[in-house]
């Protein structure tokens, strides 16, 4: 298969053979995550896209249609690692340029109201005084469910 035709399915495949065969850097259970993350969501998605044609908004995309299926975010973040490690790896062998998953996560995984903040433990219980209004936990709680929105 020529360079310029390879996609993401086939090289996915060889790049994970080879670590599981020569790599003693990454453990076996990333390795059986990693393959697992690759069967179950991105292959799914991606995996008939041309490596040179594959770019951030692809990447952005099928993570966002991962979450709309119902994969849960630590799921969809763990595929969205290993794609970004396989992409590493096609990268340093020079089929592609650069990284299609780099920065394709900004705000998708890491996000919290900009009005909850965190949560700070008094040094003391003495210090604490009595309160007569909901708890910060309670309040962040509230806060969250207010607020969250899986799908932005």
């Amino acid at each position: 298969m020529k360079r310029q035709r390879l996609t993401l399915a086939a090289f996915a495949r060889g790049w994970l053979l080879e670590m599981e065969r020569h790599d003693a850097s990454i453990s076996k259970r990333t390795r059986a995550l990693y393959a697992r993350s690759f069967r179950l969501h991105v292959l799914p998605i991606l995996g008939k896209h041309r490596l040179d044609r594959l770019r951030r908004q692809d990447v952005r995309a099928a993570l966002v249609t991962m979450l709309d299926r119902g994969v849960g975010r630590g799921a969809a973040w763990n595929a969205y690692i290993a794609l970004a490690s396989c992409l590493s790896q096609a990268v340093a062998l020079e089929i592609i340029e650069s990284n299609p998953a780099n920065r394709a996560t900004k705000k998708l995984f890491l996000r919290r109201p900009s009005n909850v903040k965190a949560l700070t433990r008094p040094s003391s219980p003495a210090s604490s005084p009595q309160r007569s209004s909901p708890s910060p936990r309670a309040r962040l709680r509230s806060d969250a469910r207010a607020h969250w929105n899986p799908h932005q």
